[in-house]
């Protein structure tokens, strides 16, 4: 009996996904388009023939999905779980917003009851999983070139081939996930498979064209991408990789109307219009163009908080660009987005903040010198990824261009008991508790510098000044042993080194008058200070001093 119920389940399984050979390649194509209206369309459809349809209720989540809309599709996976308690596509789903949480041990377990309900032997649902890894974070993989989940992805992915070599598709996403593996020949060869199972299919072109704009072929990504747009001149994906390798390759002239083109399909539909925001922050980089079209959806549909996102990226951008040519204006765009920012992150909508909002609202609020809102968004993004400890590295250091020298140390103590202290963490406390004029913990953290760089030349600077500021009149030669270091390492490159070796030989002649009492020292320190600087008024006259046999003027100029 036991034997004829498992039967009777993979059949039904069998035949559901006989159906997805048709039906739901229709719908993959419509959400590769960015045709969302399209893709929901057939999946009521299918629904309404079968309402139990898990696979109807995947894809239609997985059309909010795609437009970072999580929640959304968070609700329609749940819905199909519902209908069907072993939906394994639906688990699939909610498997990569387990991603996205950075909890991949839990989305493991979806990925793996999906499996195990098919016997292991559906090649679409391996080909599924794989996708998540690459898609998780609103295919954050895609818009950087790079996953932390790229071996993930290549696993499951040669599972489903192993199973069924004859889908395309297989391969394609394979070789993306070798792309992201920064392993661009074994990408292409996956492409090509993919194309060779599939000549029509658009987005292998897109993607030959991506690794030819990578490797800055651009002739011939042009020349791919042309030949793509012959098959489809409206097919959003080849002119959005068209645009990149105008402005990659610097044929501006051409951008605008691939943009007016790709604008002009979105036409009313707002959901399109979201994505050509995106676009245009994450790929073109026109901040400009993209605050337009932002606040024009704001007009349109104000709950559309993705937007908040987009433009809190946009002006903070934009004021990274300015910082130089006009401080006054990068000034003002980083408060704006830090305004932005702070609507998105703190005010609910479909669309949730992930750890690039909260770096985004973190250097908008630090370059706003809102210091308390970086913190708080230094917590949000350890919160998601413990990890991070680069982070109180970021606040310690624009406390320290702040001149905020107690925050500054506080944020590099914080960081030393949370990772590896750097010689740069202890350059930077030193240098803080000099500020505050804690000479203790100042020569605490430089000599701790110079045990983990002996030749340092920084480190032996400093200490030398704490001791010269615990011994001002010379009476316990304190600084001498840090001077004459000084000059054993400055030695090797004089002309970099020379005004330190200067005032390092000046200082050491003096301290042989007045400390030593060795004149015929102090003698040799202030000729090799005449040296290096024949004219130098302090040297002359110490050596005339002596000459007449009277003592050197202390001090170390």
């Amino acid at each position: 009996m036991k034997n004829l119920k498992n039967l009777i389940v993979v059949g039904i399984f069998a035949s559901i996904y006989t159906v997805h050979a048709q039906t739901a390649d229709d719908i993959s194509k419509a959400i590769e388009k960015e045709d969302y209206g399209s893709a929901r369309k057939m999946c009521q459809q299918l629904i309404a023939k079968d309402p139990k349809s898990s696979e109807g209720y995947f894809f239609l989540g997985e059309t909010y999905y795609q437009n970072e809309k999580g929640d959304s599709a968070q609700i329609y996976y749940t819905k199909g779980l519902s209908m069907n308690a072993d939906a394994a596509l639906c688990l699939i789903g909610q498997g990569k917003l387990l991603l996205d949480q950075n909890k991949p041990a839990e989305a493991l377990k979806n990925f793996d009851k999906a499996a195990k309900w098919t016997k292991n032997k559906n090649a679409y649902i391996m080909y599924q999983i794989g996708k998540a890894y690459l898609d998780c974070n609103f295919g954050k993989a895609y818009q950087e070139n790079t996953s932390p989940y790229a071996n993930n992805a290549i696993e499951w992915l040669e599972k489903a081939i192993a199973i069924n070599p004859k889908d395309g598709n297989f391969f394609s996403l394979l070789g993306d996930a070798y792309f992201f593996k920064k392993d661009a020949g074994n990408a292409l060869n996956k492409y090509e498979f993919a194309t060779d199972k599939n000549k029509s299919d658009l987005k292998n072109y897109v993607k030959r064209a991506h690794i030819n704009k990578s490797a800055k072929i651009y002739k011939d990504a042009e020349a791919i991408l042309n030949e793509c747009l012959k098959l489809d001149p409206n097919y959003a994906p080849a002119l959005k990789e068209l645009t990149e390798v105008y402005v990659a390759s610097g044929q501006y002239s051409k951008v605008a109307p691939i943009l007016q083109q790709y604008t002009a399909l979105a036409g009313k539909d707002i959901e399109a219009r979201e994505r050509l925001v995106r676009y245009l922050c994450y790929y073109a980089k026109d901040y400009n163009a993209a605050i337009t079209e932002a606040n024009g959806i704001l007009n349109m549909n104000p709950k559309s908080n993705s937007m908040y996102r987009w433009l809190a990226w946009a002006y903070t951008y934009k004021a990274k660009g300015e910082e130089k040519e006009n401080p006054a204006a990068a000034t003002a765009n980083y408060k704006k987005g830090l305004e932005f920012s702070r609507t998105f992150v703190e005010q609910p909508g479909t669309t949730k903040p992930v750890i690039s909002d909260y770096e985004i609202y973190l250097t908008s609020a630090l370059k706003s010198k809102d210091f308390e809102s970086a913190t708080k968004q230094i917590s949000n993004i350890l919160a998601l990824d413990s990890s991070r400890t680069d982070v109180y590295e970021t606040m310690a250091k624009a406390y320290f261009e702040n001149k905020i020298w107690d925050k500054a140390a506080g944020a590099y103590e914080t960081k030393m008991t949370k990772t590896k202290a750097t010689t740069t963490d202890y350059f930077y406390i030193g240098q803080c508790y000099m500020n505050m004029g804690n000479m203790a913990k100042a020569e605490a953290a430089f000599s701790r510098l110079k045990e983990l760089s002996p030749n340092y030349l920084f480190a032996w600077v400093q200490l030398a000044k704490i001791a010269e500021i615990g011994d001002p009149e010379l009476k316990s030669g304190a600084a001498k042993p840090f001077h004459e270091k000084i000059i054993e390492i400055a030695k090797a490159d004089e002309t970099k080194n020379k005004n330190q070796l200067i005032k390092s030989n000046y200082f050491l002649g003096v301290c042989n008058v007045h400390f030593v009492n060795d004149n015929i020292k102090a003698l040799e320190y202030f000729n090799e200070v005449l040296r290096l600087d024949p004219t130098n008024a302090d040297a002359l006259a110490a050596k005339q001093n002596l000459e007449a046999n009277k003592p050197a003027t202390p001090g170390n100029k």
